[in-house]
């Protein structure tokens, strides 16, 4: 279970650009860091319309079709995956490992009506970012009818309540405007304009903050 926190000042990764690039966080910027939260074992959330589970390799072929749909493509990058047995490789270097090493990683979403996939959401642990990041992607036939935002909140939840992060990253490209009002539908705030260490590509980074009760 994620346990109660302490405030740690965190190192920045060399090369970072942006207020993560300082040798020490600014005290704004600290995060609330959780005790290591367990291994993810079966774990399933729900909401109005979608169930939320742990990727499998049975769901190979689903990761296929989105890592080569036009969104994935234009606005997260192309990981070169054209086989089910790429997508498995995938699968096990990417989320599963995630969720062996975090205890959190993406998460396919399917419809509660009918079981079928619509998307990918879950929260992602980088090494330039002291918290988690948001992120998510949909096929392109069910974007435009709110299980974004849907899938969404219940990460956000999920990382509050069960992993007790306070604070939760996103990052989008300039152009992705979807996905920006989808931030700002949720309650992510802009916070800077943000490049990776190995990569100058300028991207805008968000935060949410979970309201202190």
């Amino acid at each position: 279970m994620g346990g109660e926190g302490t405030l740690t000042r965190i190192r920045g990764r060399t090369g970072a650009t942006g207020k993560f690039a300082d040798s020490t966080l600014n005290h704004k910027y600290l995060a609330y860091l959780p005790l290591p939260t367990p291994l993810m074992m079966d774990l399933t959330l729900h909401t109005p319309r979608l169930r939320l589970r742990e990727l499998v390799f049975d769901d190979a072929e689903f990761i296929l079709g989105l890592l080569n749909s036009p969104g994935w493509l234009t606005y997260i990058g192309d990981r070169q995956v054209r086989t089910a047995e790429a997508a498995k490789a995938y699968l096990e270097q990417g989320p599963i490992r995630s969720y062996r090493e975090n205890g959190f990683g993406l998460m396919i979403a399917v419809r509660q009506s009918d079981g079928k996939p619509v998307g990918v959401c879950g929260l992602l642990r980088r090494s330039d970012l002291p918290c988690p990041d948001l992120g998510f992607a949909l096929l392109p036939e069910f974007a435009g009818m709110g299980y974004g935002t849907e899938m969404a909140r219940a990460m956000l939840q999920d990382g509050r309540t069960r992993l007790g992060y306070q604070t939760i990253f996103a990052i989008t490209m300039p152009e992705n405007h979807r996905s920006i009002r989808l931030l700002g539908k949720i309650g992510f705030k802009f916070l800077e304009h943000f490049s990776f260490a190995d990569n100058p590509e300028v991207l805008l980074l968000y935060e949410y903050r979970h309201p202190v009760i």
